[in-house]
C-alpha cells in the first residue's frame, strides 16, 4: 500500500506553490522512473505528463525545476510512441525554447536529449511541422560554434553536436523539411564533421544526409557538388565506405545508395562500385543489421542493370541464397 501511496503523494506535491517541494517530487520521481518502466507506467497512470508539460510552460518555473521536469519527459519519452505524442503535445514548445542561447547549459542540453528522445518516433517527427522552423536555427547554432571552438575535440563537445545532427535527421521526414533543412547552407557545415575522426559523429552525420536526399533528386544532386578541401562529397563518402567501423561503412553506403538512386554520381560512378562492394561486405560479416543492408542493395539495385552485375560480380547472389538457407533452416527447427 505505501509504494501506491507514495507514487499519489509526489503527484501531488508537484501543485505546491512552495518551489522547494516541487523540485524534491521531481527528483524522487525522476530517479524511480529512469531504467524502470514499471514505474514509468505508475507514474503515467497517475497523469504525471500533464504535470510535467505545465511545470515547463510556465514562464517563472526555477531551472533546476526544469531540468528536473526536462529530464523526466526525456525518461518518459522512452516508454513508447503514445506517451511521447502526449508529452510532444504539451512539451515541445517549450523544449525547444529552452534551446535559446544564453540558456543554462545543463537545461539546454537537457533540453536536446529530450527532445531527441520525443523525436524518435514516426508520429513525433511527422507531427512538428509549425515547430520545425524554430528549432532548425538553434540545431545550426551548437554545430557551428562548435566547429569554430578550440574543444571541437573534446567528448562532450562531440556528444552536443552529434545529438543536434541526430535531431536534424529526425527533422527530414518530409520533402518540406528537407527543403527547409538543405536551404539553410547545412550541407557546407556537415560535410566538415565527416573528417572529425570521431565515429558516432561521422555515423549521426551520414544519417543526417542520407535523411537529407532520400528521394530528393534536387538535393541529392547539389549534394554531389558540394566539396571540401578540394574533395567531392561523394570522393569523401566513398572513403567512408571503405572505412574500418562497420556502422561507418553501413552508413556511408547508405548515403551513396540514395545518391545512386536519384542519378546524382553520374560523375563519381566509381563511387557506385564502391558502396556495392560494402554493402555486399557487410552481408558476410555479420557486423550490422542484415536487413538494413539487403534493403540498401535492393534500393541501389533497382532497374539499374549496371549496379545490378556489379552486386553480381562482387557475389550478392550467392551471399542472399545462403542467408535465404541460414532463414529456411532456423525456421525448420522451430518445428522440431
Amino acid at each position: 500500500m505505501a509504494s501506491t501511496q507514495q507514487p499519489v503523494q509526489h503527484i501531488e506535491q508537484l501543485q505546491s506553490a512552495n518551489p522547494v517541494e516541487v523540485y524534491g517530487a521531481l527528483r524522487t520521481i525522476k530517479n524511480a522512473i529512469i531504467g524502470s518502466n514499471a514505474k514509468k507506467a505508475v507514474y503515467y497512470r497517475l497523469q504525471i505528463v500533464p504535470h510535467v508539460s505545465a511545470l515547463l510552460a510556465m514562464d517563472d518555473t526555477d531551472v533546476q525545476i526544469r531540468i528536473q521536469a526536462t529530464t523526466i519527459v526525456s525518461s518518459l519519452a522512452h516508454k513508447g510512441e503514445e506517451i511521447a505524442q502526449q508529452l510532444a503535445e504539451g512539451a515541445m514548445a517549450p523544449l525547444i525554447s529552452q534551446l535559446v542561447p544564453g540558456t543554462d547549459t545543463e537545461l539546454m542540453e537537457a533540453s536536446e536529449r529530450a527532445l531527441n528522445a520525443l523525436l524518435g518516433y514516426t508520429a513525433t517527427q511527422t507531427g512538428v511541422d509549425e515547430q520545425a522552423p524554430l528549432m532548425i536555427p538553434y540545431l545550426l547554432d551548437i554545430i557551428s560554434e562548435a566547429r569554430s571552438s578550440a574543444q571541437i575535440y573534446e567528448m562532450r563537445v562531440h556528444a552536443r553536436v552529434e545529438l543536434a545532427v541526430l535531431l536534424l535527421e529526425k527533422l527530414c521526414v518530409t520533402e518540406a523539411r528537407q527543403f527547409m533543412v538543405a536551404n539553410t547552407g547545412v550541407m557546407d557545415l556537415l560535410v566538415p564533421l565527416l573528417q572529425r575522426g570521431y565515429a558516432r559523429l561521422q555515423v549521426a552525420t551520414l544519417r543526417a544526409f542520407a535523411a537529407l536526399s532520400y528521394e530528393n533528386m534536387e538535393i541529392s544532386r547539389a549534394l554531389a557538388t558540394v566539396t571540401h578541401d578540394g574533395r567531392q562529397f561523394p570522393v569523401v563518402v566513398a572513403d567512408l565506405a571503405r572505412h574500418r567501423d562497420a556502422d561507418i561503412r553501413l552508413h556511408a553506403s547508405l548515403c551513396l545508395a540514395n545518391l545512386s538512386r536519384m542519378r546524382a554520381l553520374n560523375e563519381a560512378r566509381s563511387a557506385q562500385g564502391v558502396a556495392v562492394t560494402a554493402l555486399v561486405g557487410l552481408l558476410r560479416g555479420g557486423e550490422v543489421a542484415r536487413l538494413r543492408v539487403i534493403e540498401a542493395l535492393g534500393y541501389m539495385c533497382h532497374e539499374d542493370a549496371e549496379i545490378q552485375m556489379a552486386a553480381k560480380n562482387a557475389g550478392a547472389v550467392g551471399d542472399l541464397i545462403a542467408i535465404l538457407a541460414e532463414i529456411e533452416g532456423q525456421a525448420g527447427e522451430d518445428f522440431v
